[in-house]
C-alpha cells in the first residue's frame, strides 16, 4: 500500500510539472493566457498566491494576480508597488535568475523595512518568490506568495522539476522574442523600400529601436523633429504636446492611429508622422509601444477638414490657415477667394483667438503640428 501511495504520488507530481511547462510554453503567444500560467505555476511551487509583474523603471504597468484576495492586490498596486524591495538591483540580473525575500530581507533589519512589515506581514504573506523574467529598460516577472516561511526555498528552485519549468519559460520568452525582432526586420525592410523610416517608441517618446534611415529622413525633412539624448524633440512646445498628446491617446487606447505633419521652416517640404500602437506580440504586458512611420513630404499640404476639427474652425477660417501654411500672402489669397484684404485680415484675426496665437509664423507651425 505504501509503495502504491508513493507511485501515486509521483504520478501527480510529473502531472502538475507537465501543465506548468505546457502553460509556459504559452509565453510565446500573442497574448498569453495569464491566468492559467500563474494558476499552474502556483501549483508546481506550492505557494498561495501568483503574480506576474511589469514595471518602466518603477512605474508598475502590468499586474496580473491569482490566488491573492482583492484588498492585496489593491494595497500593491496603489501603494506598495514602488516600494518594492525586488525592484532596486546592485545589476540587472539575467532573465531566469530566482529572488527570494528571505535572501533579501536577511541583509537588512527586516521590521524597520515598510514593504515586509506595513505590506508583506498585513496581508500575510511571508515570503515572496520571483523568476525574473527580464530586467532592464523593462523589468517583468512571476512571483510566488507564501503565508508561510519555507526555509529550504533554495534547495527547492534549485530541484529538476523547478529548474525545468524555469528552463521552458526562458525558452518560451527567446522564442517569443525572436518573433518580434523578425517581425520589426521585416517591418523596416518594407518601409526602407518605399523611402521611408520606422521607429519602436513609448509613451514618452523615448526611441527603443529605429531602423537606419530614420535619422536621415528626419534631417532632410527640415522639420525641426529629431533625437535628443534617445527621445523625439523639437524646439516648439506646442509640437511637442501635440506628439506627447497623441502617444497619450494611444497608450490608454482612445484611437487606433494619429498623425502628426510637421513642415519645415519655409512652410515647404517636411514630414508626416504616423503613430500606431505597437502589436502584442512586440509588448510582454501592458508597456507602452508605438510604432512611427516616418514619410517625407515634398510638397506639404495642410488638409481643411482636419484643422476644422482641430480648432472649430468655419471651412473660410480652414482656407485661410491652409494658405498661410502653403506659403500665400494674405493679398494673394484674398485676390484667389475674390474677397477683400480686410476680410482676411479678419480672418485672421480670429484664428489667432481660437488657436491662440499671438503672430502668424504660430499658427503656421500648430496647424502643421496639428494636422
Amino acid at each position: 500500500m505504501r509503495n502504491q501511495s508513493i507511485l501515486k504520488n509521483a504520478g501527480q507530481d510529473d502531472l502538475v510539472l507537465a501543465r506548468a511547462v505546457e502553460a509556459a510554453h504559452s509565453l510565446a503567444d500573442p497574448s498569453p493566457p495569464w491566468h492559467e500560467i500563474l494558476t499552474c505555476g502556483r501549483e508546481l511551487v506550492g505557494a498561495e498566491g501568483a503574480t506576474f509583474i511589469v514595471f518602466e523603471g518603477r512605474r508598475l504597468v502590468t499586474f496580473e494576480s491569482v490566488g491573492n484576495d482583492p484588498a492585496t492586490e489593491r494595497a500593491y498596486v496603489d501603494h506598495y508597488s514602488s516600494h518594492d524591495i525586488m525592484l532596486e538591483p546592485e545589476r540587472p540580473r539575467p532573465g531566469g535568475t530566482w529572488l527570494d525575500t528571505e535572501d533579501k530581507l536577511s541583509s537588512i533589519d527586516r521590521h524597520r523595512n515598510e514593504y515586509y512589515v506595513d505590506f508583506m506581514c498585513r496581508y500575510r504573506m511571508r515570503q515572496i518568490q520571483s523568476l525574473v523574467l527580464e530586467e532592464g529598460r523593462r523589468s517583468a516577472s512571476i512571483s510566488f506568495q507564501r503565508a508561510t516561511i519555507r526555509a529550504d526555498g533554495a534547495a527547492l528552485r534549485a530541484s529538476p522539476r523547478i529548474a525545468r519549468y524555469a528552463q521552458a519559460v526562458q525558452a518560451s520568452l527567446v522564442r517569443r522574442h525572436d518573433r518580434a525582432s523578425r517581425w520589426l526586420e521585416a517591418l523596416e525592410g518594407t518601409a526602407t523600400a518605399f523611402g521611408e523610416g520606422v521607429m519602436l517608441i513609448d509613451n514618452c517618446a523615448r526611441v527603443l529601436r529605429q531602423c537606419p534611415r530614420t535619422a536621415a529622413l528626419l534631417e532632410e525633412s527640415r522639420s525641426g523633429l529629431g533625437m535628443r539624448k534617445g527621445v523625439l524633440w523639437h524646439a516648439d512646445l506646442r509640437v511637442r504636446d501635440a506628439l506627447a498628446s497623441a502617444l497619450a491617446r494611444l497608450h490608454f487606447g482612445t484611437g487606433d492611429t494619429r498623425v502628426l505633419s510637421l513642415g519645415s521652416s519655409g512652410g515647404r517640404g517636411g514630414c508626416r508622422l504616423e503613430l500606431a500602437r505597437a502589436p502584442e506580440a512586440l509588448r510582454l504586458g501592458g508597456e507602452s509601444m508605438v510604432i512611427a512611420r516616418v514619410k517625407l513630404h515634398r510638397h506639404f499640404a495642410a488638409d481643411p477638414a482636419l484643422l476644422c476639427a482641430s480648432f472649430g474652425l468655419t471651412d473660410a477660417e480652414a482656407r485661410v490657415l491652409c494658405a498661410l501654411v502653403e506659403g500665400q500672402t494674405p493679398a494673394a489669397h484674398a485676390r484667389a477667394q475674390g474677397v477683400t484684404i480686410n476680410t482676411v485680415r479678419r480672418q485672421i484675426a480670429v484664428l489667432m483667438q481660437k488657436m491662440d496665437c499671438n503672430r502668424q509664423a504660430d499658427l503656421i507651425r500648430l496647424a502643421l503640428s496639428s494636422s
